[in-house]
């Protein structure tokens, strides 16, 4: 290609690029490079503009101390950028340090408050106070993230409160502990204000008690030998009508009160209708190299006693790496653990996709026998590892037209 040649494609391209340049208002295009897409918005998420009737302000009260000492106020900065790049100029983002606008006043007012986080400086370890806080302004309501600190559940943490302000509602979630033995306040206060910050209200709810129509979703927390018929057909009913519902359940029992004692369960009206919504809970355990340890006390020849920590492979450790990165719940998941968890399998259900949201890292297995759980059992953990190892559902969603599992049936009394 001659030289003149070259000259009038570099030319034209440069056109090109500045004619782009000047219609970016119109015509845009960003590129997102981080590992896993974690600055990509979901088809919901760009989406959410069309919902808005009126503009929408997103302040992010961060420190510039914290962004001097961490990766996360970037993150979070770059992912609400994305929010205002999709909104055809309905959401606005502004980045605030309260300390040197001196709004702190007014950051506490909404309910960002200051924390506190150890730092290392100059080989010296400290305490920094910083903000780190999202507010969400429409119209004369306010949604507030209280602290935010990762990317995690924050695409959807926004579009939750941006979807409530628009609905002027606020999101009520419930509690269904299926066990006498558990009290929510107690046994699980660290999930209570986890979802009361994620801007929940959460309202708990007793087996054969009515489910409110106005909740969100609902958790249901066991219930595999202690839910009736009753139980059943108020759920049953609750999710035929579009209702969101988790469930915590378990195929197999092991007592953490006692002696670790162990049992699959037996016949359960909860997992016969899971089954109904194309769900098998197995009665079996699942355990994985990837797990967490537990201290074990063994006693030495000379009967003195230590305590040595156990890889312990009931414990199994979800990894992000093994979570669907498209599904909304799970495209930012952070992983998790679970205590002594039972695997799922999917049933084809005519109207009905199942996706399976969080499995196993390749290193899991199923316990299907013979259960050993106790820490002095070690060597019966691994006798079937080998025979079943591989990546093991976990966290399956099912999503479609559900048929209520007692139609043609008497209703239950």
């Amino acid at each position: 290609m001659k030289k003149n040649q070259l000259l009038i494609m570099a030319t034209f391209s440069c056109l090109i690029f500045i004619l782009l340049f000047l219609n970016a208002s119109r015509h845009w295009l960003r590129l997102d490079l981080s590992k896993g897409k974690a600055y990509t918005l979901s088809k919901v998420s760009r989406e959410l503009y069309l919902e808005l009737d009126e503009n929408i302000v997103i302040t992010y009260y961060r420190s510039e101390k914290l962004l001097q000492i961490h990766p996360a106020p970037r993150q979070i900065e770059d992912l609400l950028r994305e929010y205002e790049a999709h909104s055809h100029s309905k959401i606005r983002v502004v980045i605030d340090d309260p300390v040197k606008s001196k709004s702190t006043e007014t950051a506490e007012r909404l309910r960002v408050f200051p924390q506190q986080m150890q730092i290392v400086e100059k080989d010296q370890a400290g305490v920094a106070t910083v903000y780190t806080g999202i507010v969400i302004e429409y119209l004369d309501r306010t949604a507030v993230i209280p602290v935010a600190f990762s990317l995690g559940m924050l695409e959807y943490d926004v579009r939750s409160r941006i979807r409530s302000l628009l609905r002027n509602s606020t999101r009520i979630i419930g509690v269904l502990l299926a066990s006498s033995e558990l009290i929510w306040a107690k046994d699980f206060a660290y999930a209570d204000r986890a979802l009361q910050s994620a801007g929940f209200q959460v309202r708990e709810l007793e087996p054969g008690q009515e489910i409110p129509s106005l909740l969100s979703s609902l958790i249901v927390i066991g219930g595999a030998e202690s839910l009736d018929d009753w139980d059943l057909y108020r759920l049953d009913s609750f999710i035929h009508l579009g209702g969101k519902v988790l469930f915590a359940v378990e195929g197999v029992k092991v007592n953490s009160r006692t002696d670790l004692d162990v049992r699959a369960i037996a016949d359960s009206p909860l997992l016969e209708m899971l089954q109904a919504y194309g769900v098998r809970v197995e009665r079996q355990l699942v355990l994985d190299r990837a797990s967490l340890t537990i201290p074990f006390q063994t006693r030495n020849a000379n009967g003195t006693t230590s305590v040595r920590l156990l890889r312990y492979p009931h414990w199994v450790s979800l990894l992000k790496e093994f979570a669907d990165k498209i599904h909304p719940p799970t495209n930012r998941f952070p992983g998790i653990d679970l205590f002594w968890a039972s695997p799922f399998s999917a049933i084809p259900v005519e109207g009905l996709s199942i996706t399976v949201l969080v499995g196993t890292s390749p290193n899991g297995w199923r316990m299907t026998r013979d259960f050993a759980t106790n820490p002095g059992m070690e060597a019966l953990f691994y006798a079937e590892e080998v025979s079943n190892k591989g990546g093991i559902p976990m966290v399956i969603a099912v999503s479609g037209r559900f048929r209520s599992v007692f139609h043609g049936k008497p209703k239950p009394t």
